[in-house]
């Protein structure tokens, strides 16, 4: 091959490995997403096509609704308060559903939240004892 040839082919490996990419990111976003949260808090930002719904809801794996709050143009949705476990959440106009995408919650564990203040608390009294022990020596 000749150099220029070379750096044709390259510019169109470059274009088409490009198209690719972008490809598979449109398709991506177009199906419905997958939220994890860790404190049972989740965001919905505002997309265009939500105007054609009146409801948010929010259901559990058992299909009972767990939120729901009314479509306002140009206002997405802060939902939090949420129990472990796996969600749905969709759009609805009467009949016509969409699904936004799932939630799994997994809270932080207990356990670990109980060390991290056993060790803040063992800190606190190693300060405390320091500053004690200092000013007997002084005196």
């Amino acid at each position: 091959m000749q150099p220029k040839n070379l750096c044709f082919t390259s510019n169109y490996f470059i274009l088409f490995a490009g198209i690719l990419i972008f490809t598979a990111q449109v398709i991506a976003a177009e199906g419905p997403q997958s939220f994890t949260s860790n404190d049972g808090t989740l965001t919905i930002s505002w997309q265009s096509d939500f105007s054609n719904f009146t409801q948010f809801q929010i259901i559990d794996k058992y299909g009972q609704v767990q939120v729901s709050y009314p479509v306002i143009a140009e206002q997405g949705w802060v939902v939090s308060g949420l129990a472990n476990g796996q969600y749905k959440v969709q759009l609805t106009h009467q009949h016509k559903n969409y699904l936004i995408g799932t939630v799994e919650v997994r809270h932080y564990s207990l356990k670990i939240a109980f060390i991290l203040f056993a060790l803040g608390a063992l800190m606190f009294a190693y300060l405390v004892l320091t500053l004690i022990k200092q000013n007997g020596t002084r005196a």
